[in-house]
């Protein structure tokens, strides 16, 4: 069940990187070093490539990168 949060988690924040990345802000084009494609891409593995999802990959994603991407994003944010 863990797996699966964790999972769904990952598809949301990438999801919420796509939604950026359509709308008419260029966010995601602004800020290359804060790597939301990289979250973006890894979403569309987990969604898609459901046979080929490493959970220990997974988790390091979650507990290792969005962490420093979140951080990045909120410097960002909060720059003038």
């Amino acid at each position: 069940m863990l797996r699966y949060a964790a999972e769904g988690l990952l598809i949301r924040a990438g999801e919420a990187v796509d939604r950026i990345d359509k709308a008419p802000s260029t966010f995601v084009d602004d800020h290359p070093e804060l790597e939301l494609r990289k979250l973006k891409d890894a979403r569309n593995v987990t969604a898609h490539g459901f046979d080929i999802v490493d959970a220990v990959i997974v988790w390091a994603i979650l507990s290792t990168h969005v962490p420093v991407v979140t951080a990045r994003v909120r410097g960002v944010l909060a720059q003038p």
